[in-house]
């Protein structure tokens, strides 16, 4: 019924992942595991020639650091995605992609769609659950997460992910995401409940691939779920600036260049970030 594809570099977390899975999916399923610690490929390519080789109709492409904490999961996928309006299946997301160069995450907490446990920024782990409505156990969004990306086969077929644009581990989620949104729905399952093990790495590699994502995207973005009104585009814009530019502050990369780069790109959210841009390099 599923086979799961994982992309993998470390021996002792994919085994750990796959046993839980074993122990918690509930169906018939397959894992498809690829080691990929010495040819080192672009995700996009090792996620493709393993969705090539899956033998079920629903393909799950899972990052090895989760644990899944909720019985029989996998039949609460199947009836999801049984629903051929919804495109992918994931358990984080965001109700508004930013224009402006930015994680998914990005935004507001409310604007967020999540059920699972993780990593704050000390390392501690901590619930992470926000939901659009409490009574529905899915919330439609424009963005999913690729910790967990979960979709028929026929989706993956008709879009599958970008191996020409996207040579790294960055962004082929976000690309997919709003591909395929272009047709269906993207949603956040509320019913299944994972662990995160470890936090999102913001480094120099993903700055590099954030700038190249937004530049081929530039025609598309924003995306939002909801109308808004532009007072809340401006805000939401703004914010998201600020999250990218702390990002990048973290990473040592907060420089002139880069800030002449934001300024270039998108000049009237960049200047009204620019005494915040020069605080937090300063301080």
């Amino acid at each position: 019924m599923i086979s799961i594809i994982i992309c993998s570099l470390n021996e002792t977390l994919c085994k750990q992942c796959t046993e839980n899975i074993a122990a918690t999916i509930g169906v018939e399923h397959e894992i498809l595991a690829i080691d990929n610690r010495i040819k080192s490929a672009p995700i996009c390519e090792v996620y493709n020639e393993a969705a090539k080789r899956a033998r079920y109709d629903i393909l799950c492409f899972l990052h090895e650091d989760i644990l899944f904490h909720t019985a029989d999961w996998g039949k609460a996928i199947a009836s999801v995605l049984s629903d051929e309006t919804i495109g992918i299946v994931g358990i984080c997301g965001g109700t508004y992609k930013a224009k402006v160069t930015s994680a998914w995450i990005d935004i507001p907490h409310s604007y967020r769609r999540a059920n699972m446990k993780s990593k704050d920024k000390g390392g501690n782990l901590i619930d992470y659950v926000v939901k659009s409505d409490a009574t529905k156990n899915l919330s439609d969004t424009v963005t999913i997460d690729g910790l967990c990306l979960m979709m028929r086969k026929n989706v993956w077929q008709e879009f599958n992910f970008d191996e020409k644009n996207i040579r790294g581990f960055h962004y082929y989620d976000l690309d997919i995401s709003i591909r395929v949104l272009e047709k269906y729905r993207l949603v956040v399952c509320h019913d299944i409940f994972i662990e995160h093990l470890s936090a999102g790495n913001f480094g120099t590699a993903w700055i590099d691939e954030t700038f190249i994502f937004h530049e081929r995207f530039r025609e598309r973005l924003p995306l939002s779920v909801a109308v808004i009104n532009v007072t809340e585009k401006n805000d939401l814009e703004t914010f998201a600036m600020k999250r990218f530019l702390e990002k990048c502050n973290d990473a040592k990369r907060l420089n002139l260049q880069l800030i002449a780069k934001l300024i270039w790109s998108y000049p009237a959210v960049a200047i009204k970030n620019l005494t915040f841009a020069i605080r937090i390099k300063n301080n």
